[in-house]
């Protein structure tokens, strides 16, 4: 298994998502003494490996190696020979007295670091129904290894991801204080994702996309939970074991699992402040009685009482809730409401990072990349140094309140750079409330990036590109912006081994291009009349070898060989109106790009 760490700056973004629409279904509080409760856990028993060359003996119902008392569960790893090995642990299971498909499972736990060690809390599956590993797949929901103190990870393996391939999917987290306090670590496991958490901070989500089957999906199937300490093996044991350190210790405060209640509230999750004539609902239940509760600025209009109601919003965010009773049995479930905004300017200014504390930034650079972030001069500065471009490193906006885009759809942002790698090369992406992202081709490329150390206006217009990889075409809600993603030297047009550095500022969403400018250029080169109809004059103080112009894909729409004049005159009556870039270059081999704008004409 790999690292994968998350590096942040200015405030660290994290997502949070609660479980109040499920209700606990299996729990160990570990309010007793002795043994772990054998009505809820099992135990894997003996030496051998278990596939990893771990070094220890786990034992079974031995209080020496697992043990409540206190309430809480503690694990212990012991220097000591039995069963013709030199250590022994516990590896508890829940198989076939807790197993589940779906849900949140949670695991409040802290545990030591000493080299060699390697606690984890995961899930297997129980049937197999896949094929042995890993093609039935394995959830990770934490692991340490002691060598690496305070980087927890949370990791999924199955046929076509895995780490006997070094491609098994996940992300690492540092949690400083892992050893004396402790963290609640759980994953949310829906039917097309599973989110993984660190004090219900979400730091990882793996998503089914369309066309996975079960080679890098078999999580349809039930499974159950792992408790266990291991010492040494292929992965905790990389750097030895340090004998002088034990005894090791994982102690557990509770283990709980939730699922999805009968209950759902059906509505938006988003509103405007004051907005009139909301609907919520859930499922009918035979011979239910219902009652719903809004916020105390909020009021139900109609439907209190039954499992449909209309709702005129309050001026404060909040939590719709609806409770039914059939008999002695009672459901609820809860939905909570946050706003959304609609701007009223055009353009509207997202960030212009003067105040480093008014914009939450955060990065992602996978294992191996370096993305550092600051604010300099009134911009947020970006440095980098990206070693593996596949994992897709990038800088993330993330906007205080979801943005209705729906009248701006046109994202502009002012980005400088010297480029001295040639590497800088950016692209930009849209994520809604959801997850969905504008990923789909044509994207937005800063490209050509302008490299004169100047501040530039890039633009794009997403209309009609509001398509999500492998969904469709309308899947990313425009009404509903929450994220603006700035990929960084990333995919597979990124190039390894490079750093760099660039600037951005003044991002702002607007119904048309804000801010055009055509590019200062050493060559002088001038350009009339801009916006341009259909021809577009050009005078040069340098003689001219030729022209091209291209969209803002990099797609070439005009070219031409010139003979070394000073002034020409481009027939471009066939380019459609919008933003294009034009690219020059002289007899001497120098070159320029500039802006330009084909206007619709009069």
């Amino acid at each position: 298994m790999r690292r994968g760490l998350l590096m942040f700056a200015f405030i660290l973004v994290m997502q949070f998502v609660g479980h109040a629409q499920m209700s606990l279904v299996w729990s160990d509080e570990f309010d007793y003494n002795g043994v772990p409760d054998p009505t809820k856990w099992g135990y894997d028993v003996g030496g051998g490996g278990y596939g990893n060359n771990e070094l220890q003996y786990y034992t079974n119902a031995n209080t020496k190696n697992a043990n409540v008392s206190g309430g809480v569960l503690t694990i212990t790893a012991l220097k000591e020979s039995f069963g013709g090995n030199n250590y022994t642990s516990a590896r508890l299971v829940s198989k076939l007295k807790g197993d589940w498909l779906y849900g949140r499972m949670e695991v409040k736990a802290k545990f030591g670091g000493a080299r060699g060690s390697w606690p984890a809390i995961w899930m297997l599956p129980t049937d197999w129904y896949y094929g042995s590993w890993p093609a039935s797949g394995e959830i990770d929901i934490m692991e340490h290894v002691g060598y690496d103190p305070g980087i927890v990870h949370g990791t999924i393996h199955t046929k076509d991801y895995n780490g006997a391939m070094g491609t098994q999917k996940g992300a690492g987290l540092t949690v400083s204080n892992y050893s004396s306090a402790f963290h609640v670590y759980a994953v949310e496991w829906y039917e097309n994702k599973i989110d993984f958490f660190v004090d219900n901070n979400k730091y990882y989500t793996y998503t089914k996309d369309a066309g996975f089957t079960s080679t890098k999906w078999p999580f349809d199937k039930r499974f159950h939970l792992i408790l266990n300490l291991a010492v040494g093996g292929n992965w905790g044991g990389v750097k030895g074991v340090d004998d002088a350190s034990f005894p090791w210790t994982m102690q557990v405060d509770y283990v709980r699992v939730y699922q999805d209640t009968k209950l759902k509230i059906q509505g938006t999750g988003y509103v405007k402040p004051n907005q009139k004539a909301l609907e919520y609902k859930v499922d009918e239940i035979t011979g239910a009685s219902y009652h719903w509760t809004v916020p105390s600025d909020a009021s139900i209009t109609s439907g209190q009482g039954t499992s449909k109601i209309a709702v005129d919003w309050g001026a404060s965010e909040g939590t719709v809730t609806a409770d039914a009773s059939v008999g002695n049995v009672k459901y609820s479930a809860s939905l909570p409401v946050g706003f959304y905004s609609v701007p009223s300017a055009d353009p509207y200014l997202v960030s212009d990072f003067s105040d480093a504390s008014s914009t939450a930034v955060s990065v992602s650079s996978g294992e191996a990349n370096t993305i550092t972030i600051s604010n300099d001069n009134a911009a947020l500065k970006v440095n980098y140094n990206i070693t593996k471009p596949l994992l897709m490193p990038n800088v993330t906006i993330n906007l205080p309140q979801p943005i209705d885009v729906s009248k701006l759809q046109n994202l502009n942002l002012k980005m400088k750079t010297a480029n001295t790698s040639g590497s800088v090369l950016l692209r930009v992406d849209l994520v809604d409330v959801n997850g969905n992202q504008t990923n789909v081709w044509p994207v937005f490329m800063l490209n050509p990036v302008l490299s004169d150390s100047q501040f530039h206006n890039y633009t794009w217009d997403f209309t009609d590109h509001w398509a999500s990889s492998g969904t469709s075409q309308t899947s990313v809600d425009k009404s509903l912006i929450k994220k603006i993603v700035i990929y960084v030297n990333s995919g597979s047009a990124g190039i390894p081994n490079k750093s760099d550095e660039f600037w951005i500022d003044d991002v702002k969403f607007s119904s048309t291009v804000t801010g055009l400018e055509n590019v200062a250029s050493s060559l002088g080169v001038r350009m009339s009349p801009n916006p341009f109809v259909d021809r577009l004059r050009l005078e040069s103080p340098s003689a001219l070898a030729s022209v091209r112009i291209s969209d803002l894909a990099g797609r070439t729409v005009y070219e031409s060989k010139l003979s070394g004049v000073l002034e020409v005159e481009l027939p471009l009556y066939g380019l459609s109106s919008g933003i294009y870039l034009l690219h020059a270059s002289t007899i001497d081999s120098k070159q320029t790009c500039q802006r330009i704008v084909k206007s619709a004409g009069r």
